[in-house]
């Protein structure tokens, strides 16, 4: 069983405003891997969303993906953990199998 995790940072001038990546974005570019991928196909995505009832904003917290490879059947669970101003980034990768092949 392979399990990594990446935390990637992101920076603006303003707080909710666009974001640049901080360094490398390594979880976010591996994430983008299997949706380009050809070899990969996603079977489930699910969002964590805590929604408010009056007038403030509902808070992203992240997504689940589940993604399936084509040739060997392997699974690949993928969480992304965002905070509250959707700066950082936290991507846990987990598979039954030995390694990610794209």
């Amino acid at each position: 069983m392979v399990k990594k995790q990446y935390t990637d940072r992101f920076g603006s001038k303003y707080r909710y405003s666009a974001k640049y990546p901080i360094g490398t974005p390594h979880g976010t570019n591996l994430y983008n891997k299997f949706v380009n991928s050809e070899s990969w196909e996603q079977l489930d995505a699910q969002s964590r969303v805590i929604e408010k009832n009056d007038n403030r904003m509902d808070v992203f917290l992240g997504n689940n993906y589940r993604f399936r490879n084509i040739h060997t059947g392997h699974l690949v669970d993928i969480k992304s953990s965002h905070s509250n101003t959707g700066k950082t980034i936290s991507w846990t990768f987990e598979s039954e199998a030995d390694e990610f092949v794209f």
